[in-house]
């Protein structure tokens, strides 16, 4: 039985990924402890996996449907204030977030706080440091800039000082931070922000620099620096055309990202 989960999180997480055979054995295993009506931790790990699965398929709404599952399992067989209870806190939040759902986003961020407070120790750091940039996102969007900077620095915080891989995560925390000291008025620690993007996607194959980029030339247009928002597009067309010629829409959205520029 516990093998239908094994090749579930395979498929998940090898380097061919193959998301629908992943959700076929999930979901069997799945099927197998309701029938037995077993209610366990891998159960529970089981119903989280489910949720990234469908996130990685683009389901917004099943992802949220298990990560809610999850999590109530979770608290059925963890004390509430588990930390182990918080991956299923991190993709609900995540998941309300991509359903526009931002009232419940943020009671479930305060949810997941009260654990994390006095809890940090027992919590891997690359897990707070995503929790802390959920909390921000989601202030982010109920343009709350004040709150979302003081997650969003918190988990700044706890990357650098953990020394956490600088890869997707990373980039997207640093568009986050500029763009949010940006409508906080604060311009010149938002400017340094985005050369720091800027720097790293150098070095980072990621298609999340791509929004950094986008995000730092219409900054550069607003200051006059037309020729200079230019040029860094340019640049990034190049890079999506060798490095995710594989990956067609990351090339396309680029396009469309100078294109707009241009317009603009």
């Amino acid at each position: 039985c516990d093998s239908y989960y094994m090749l579930g999180v395979i498929f998940l997480y090898s380097k061919n990924i193959d998301i629908e055979k992943s959700i076929h054995y999930l979901e069997l295993y799945r099927d197998i402890k309701l029938k037995n009506n077993e209610l366990d931790s891998l159960y529970v790990k089981d119903l989280y996996q489910l949720s990234i699965a469908y996130s990685l398929s683009g389901d917004a709404n099943n992802r949220a449907n298990y990560a809610l599952k999850s999590l109530e399992a979770g608290q059925l067989i963890f004390d509430s204030k588990n930390p182990e209870i918080l991956y299923s806190y991190l993709s609900l939040i995540s998941a309300y977030i991509d359903l526009k759902e931002y009232d419940k986003a943020i009671l479930k961020s305060n949810q997941a706080l009260t654990i994390v407070t006095g809890n940090n120790k027992n919590i891997p750091p690359s897990l707070l440091a995503s929790l802390y940039y959920s909390f921000g996102a989601c202030y982010y969007q109920v343009a709350d800039f004040s709150k979302a900077k003081i997650y969003f620095d918190k988990s700044e915080s706890i990357s650098d000082e953990s020394h956490l891989p600088q890869n997707d995560f990373y980039i997207n925390l640093i568009n986050g931070l500029a763009v949010v000291y940006d409508l906080l008025g604060m311009k010149d620690e938002s400017e340094k922000y985005y050369e720091k993007g800027i720097r790293l996607s150098v070095s980072i194959n990621s298609s999340y620099a791509f929004n950094l980029i986008n995000s730092y030339t219409k900054v550069l247009a607003r200051k006059g620096r037309v020729e200079d928002g230019e040029k860094l597009l340019e640049s990034s067309i190049n890079k999506a055309k060798t490095n995710f010629i594989n990956v067609p829409d990351v090339y396309y959205q680029v396009v469309a990202n100078y294109a707009g520029f241009l317009r603009d």
